[in-house]
């Protein structure tokens, strides 16, 4: 009983406390998630990190830099790309669920892997769990500039993680 009544009151309390999260202007974010970068037809995957820090110009209009690592293992050779990312978003205002949508662009390096430059639509999901802290889902569409035409070097770019408002 004891036990069912923690629960029940913990619950509850992380409730109260997500009904009062909300973005503000001049917030920063810091988020570390896990992430995964899969190839157009999805038979080629990436696993790896991702780091971003955002400034909220307005409640709704965020601004930031990315970091990610990918580990790639083609053809039994193991080794960490890298992209460097900025971001625009824009936050639609549900409560403790902050759905939004945005733009990015990526500088792909390392490992062997030839640099260029990436941009794309992503989506995604916040939820917070506290005033602060949040759980969020993303995805992005990526496709290289010199490749804008054909479509045939995009890729798909997946983030689950969490994130602190400061």
């Amino acid at each position: 009983m004891k036990t069912l009544t923690t629960l029940l009151c913990s619950a509850a309390l992380l409730a109260s406390g997500a009904a009062l999260a909300e973005q503000q202007a001049k917030n920063f974010e810091f988020l570390l998630a896990g992430a995964d970068k899969s190839a157009k037809s999805f038979d080629q995957n990436d696993g790896g990190i991702t780091a971003q820090l955002g400034f909220f110009l307005t409640k709704s209009i965020e601004l930031g830099i990315r970091q990610n690592a990918f580990i790639n293992s083609d053809n039994g050779n193991t080794t960490v790309v890298a992209a460097s990312a900025v971001f625009a978003d824009y936050h639609f205002d549900a409560d403790k669920f902050q759905p939004f949508i945005g733009v990015g662009g990526f500088f792909n390096y390392g490992g062997g892997a030839k640099q260029n430059f990436d941009i794309g639509p992503e989506v995604g999901v916040k939820y917070f769990v506290l005033p602060k802290t949040f759980i969020v889902a993303q995805g992005s569409y990526l496709r290289r500039v010199d490749d804008i035409g054909s479509g045939k070097l995009s890729y798909a770019l997946f983030n689950l993680g969490i994130g602190f408002d400061f």
